[in-house]
């Protein structure tokens, strides 16, 4: 499995094939990821840690969008 990496943040995975600049690591590593959270985890030491003021802030900004439909 690799990942890619986007200004230290885990942008994308495969599972099949990888990525040019992708980052190998075992395939057990995708049960640390919620799939609708990647873009917000930073890929420090080898684990995936979220960026939970990042992923908070796109979360109240998605809430107010939707508020103002």
């Amino acid at each position: 499995m690799q990942l890619q990496i986007t200004d230290g943040y885990i942008t994308g995975y495969a599972v099949v094939g990888g990525f040019p600049d992708g980052i190998e690591v075992p395939d057990s590593f995708l049960e640390e990821l919620e799939p609708e959270k990647i873009g917000y985890y930073k890929y420090e030491g080898g684990k995936a840690i979220l960026d939970e003021e990042k992923y908070a802030a796109y979360l109240a900004e998605k809430e107010q969008g939707e508020a103002s439909q």
